[in-house]
């Protein structure tokens, strides 16, 4: 995958045997004893999961696991963090790409997803019936959309190992909105379930040992308990995410403890059994297009993939703090202000199949703009999180349908320099004087 100053891949493999292909995805089957490696074709360059149809020691799945692979980089380096994930880094030791810690799930919970790894693949459908909208035609007093190429997709995170804000920042230190502030939810809100609630996903023990420049040894050790329990179904998907880190998304669910899932492709919020279990999700979005423009309009575009029902149900857009690699459930970033709320509703079929919903973001947008801000954190949470008719899932930056700002905007005239007064040779001080600006 070629990123900012290299490119990066996954090798250790071996000779592999020719593909089922289906729509976006290249399934290997076999390429380990009992074991299928998955790539995933999406809009930053690939995914590939390892699939284990059997329970190791059945069939034909060994007892011992052999996964690992060795990150060879191209012009970049890696760097082991605090917490176990790697970076990709170039020359200068600036972070351009992250491999979170590895993660697994079961058939229970792959059929939850709204693409499943495990099973067949379904066409790309978001990839024609949910490209963005049409941009009109600049008017004639310069009111410029952006293009799809200037679209201000979900942006750059911070650096990985930035702690999340943990704490809500003071009124003062955010610029007033027309809207008064409110306090944010909190991790309080939501009673945590209890009872031995098992995570949906669970992180996969790795161990890393650098071989040579640009050249990292990665081998993957899933929970044995978790693979040999009577609970776990089969086939179980392992994801040795690759994430290039000029993006981010991603959500927490408060009966997952210790899970990062920004590697997935989908966001959640609401609940799905009367508040006991919640989710919320988090995008950083990119603004550096926008600096010191006039906003005409604003919105968020979320393309959603499910919702418990065709009946229409609040969700809100908030200004949080950074989130990252790190956001769990436990230590969300600070929830600041509210911004807007929509009660769009699409993803259950017939009437409302999936489609693009949205929530306005004008104001918020411009104070982004004037302040030439080059990042905006926003948080999405149903407004009701007890209510399951506001359960709701959306393409993250992963999926065919990346959430996106619609942005209409026009530039700011120059101001104008080198000022001069001229008489016009009439003694009306009015009448006769003239400004003329040269630019």
């Amino acid at each position: 995958m070629t990123i900012p100053g290299g490119s990066v891949a996954f090798q250790g493999i071996g000779r592999l045997p020719k593909p089922r292909l289906e729509g976006s995805r290249a399934t290997y089957e076999n390429v380990k004893p009992g074991v299928d490696l998955v790539i995933e074709v999406n809009r930053e360059g690939f995914e590939q999961f390892w699939v284990l149809r059997d329970r190791p020691g059945r069939g034909r799945t060994p007892r011992q696991l052999d996964l690992s692979l060795e990150l060879v980089t191209d012009g970049l380096d890696t760097v082991v963090r605090d917490g176990g994930h790697v970076d990709v880094v170039d020359t200068a030791g600036a972070t351009v790409a992250t491999l979170p810690m590895p993660t697994m799930w079961d058939a229970v919970v792959d059929a939850t997803l709204a693409r499943p790894i495990a099973a067949p693949a379904s066409p790309l459908s978001g990839m024609g019936a949910g490209e963005p909208p049409s941009v009109p035609k600049a008017a004639k007093n310069q009111r410029r959309p952006h293009r799809p190429s200037e679209q201000p997709y979900i942006a750059a995170q911070a650096q990985p190992a930035t702690p999340p804000v943990l704490t809500n920042l003071p009124s003062s230190s955010l610029p007033p909105l027309p809207e008064p502030a409110v306090d944010g939810p909190t991790v309080s809100d939501v009673v945590s379930t209890g009872g031995g609630a098992a995570p949906e996903v669970r992180p996969v023990d790795t161990r890393t040992e650098k071989m040579g420049p640009g050249r990292t040894r990665m081998t993957f050790e899933p929970d044995t308990r978790f693979l040999d329990a009577q609970s776990t179904r089969y086939p179980v998907v392992i994801d040795p995410q690759t994430r290039a880190g000029t993006h981010f998304s991603t959500y927490v669910q408060s009966n997952v403890f210790n899970t990062d899932h920004s590697g997935l492709s989908e966001l959640k919020i609401g609940t799905y059994n009367d508040g006991a279990t919640v989710a919320r999700s988090f995008l950083t979005m990119d603004m550096r297009e926008l600096r010191d423009k006039t906003i005409l309009s604003s919105r968020l575009a979320l393309w959603s993939v499910h919702s418990w029902s065709c009946v229409a149900r609040d969700w809100e857009v908030w200004w949080t703090g950074r989130s990252g690699v790190e956001t769990r459930w436990g230590n969300q970033p600070g929830w600041h202000r509210w911004l807007s709320t929509s009660p769009e509703t699409r993803g259950h079929g017939g009437s409302c199949g999936d489609g693009w919903v949205y929530a306005e973001l004008t104001d918020g947008t411009q104070l982004l703009a004037d302040r030439n801000d080059d990042w905006w954190d926003l948080g999405l949470k149903a407004k009701a999180e007890n209510d399951n008719y506001g359960w709701k899932v959306f393409d993250s930056k992963y999926a065919p349908n990346p959430p996106r700002l619609d942005v209409d905007f026009r530039d700011r005239p120059d101001p104008a320099r080198d000022l001069e007064i001229t008489n016009s040779g009439t003694d009306s001080a009015v009448d006769g004087s003239a400004a003329r600006a040269r630019r």
